[in-house]
């Protein structure tokens, strides 16, 4: 399933009111939120030589290979992309998950608090 169609499912879920989640373990209005807050650090350049994987695509497939368990081939096969390019995705998106949420999502640990 290329970006297109996986793009057009989430728009399809977005829109059913009778679906709420996405993979049982986030609400589509969750993955939004994610989406938007995360989208500017994940996001990569087009070029002339290849389009690059969109940040909506990069974000589903490291929460399904953090929420499932699955190995980086189990992905490779179910969504069609390179091993290297499925490790690749999934350190940048929990490096940007690290870097810019963890601040506003934990607080800092200090020897008050602790």
């Amino acid at each position: 399933m290329d970006w297109k169609r996986r793009l057009a499912l989430l728009l399809l879920l977005r829109h059913r009111r009778n679906r709420r989640k996405i993979t049982r373990r986030m609400s589509v209005s969750s993955f939004e939120c994610l989406l938007k807050s995360l989208e500017p650090h994940i996001r990569k350049n087009y070029t002339n030589m290849r389009n690059p994987v969109e940040p909506i695509e990069m974000l589903g497939i490291t929460l399904r290979y953090l929420g499932s368990g699955n190995s980086i081939t189990d992905l490779h096969f179910k969504c069609k992309r390179g091993k290297s390019t499925i490790a690749y995705m999934i350190h940048r998106v929990c490096r940007a998950i690290w870097t810019n949420l963890l601040r506003d999502n934990i607080p800092e640990l200090t020897v008050e608090r602790f």
